[in-house]
């Protein structure tokens, strides 16, 4: 068992070494010869501070924003409407009532 194991873990290390060669001899060129380094982002973190704040004030306050911002024209029935029921229960009927009373509301 451990034998086999061995030999597939060698058959991979085999393979793969010209790739990890190559890549340590590229590396190493590039890091000393050529003098390049890693780019360092531009990230900071922003602390969002506490989750009470988050909800008192936070919250709310982004909550009226977005109403005031909401355009009214926008169509705003997204995701997935499911219409489930046993046989013979109208549901293609029931779909097809739902999308042209959502198309009524867009136009």
């Amino acid at each position: 068992m451990w034998g086999f194991i061995f030999f597939i873990i060698k058959w991979i290390f085999i393979i793969l070494s010209p790739f990890l060669i190559s890549y340590i001899i590229h590396f190493l060129y590039y890091y000393f010869v050529k003098n390049m380094r890693f780019k360092q982002g531009k990230y900071k973190y922003v602390s969002h501070g506490s989750i009470l704040k988050r909800l008192i004030l936070q919250f709310p306050k982004q909550l009226v924003i977005d109403r005031f911002n909401r355009d009214p024209d926008r169509f705003t029935e997204y995701g997935v409407h499911i219409i489930a029921g046993k046989q013979r229960q109208r549901k293609k009927h029931n779909t097809n009532v739902y999308a042209y009373e959502i198309s009524k509301n867009v136009s």
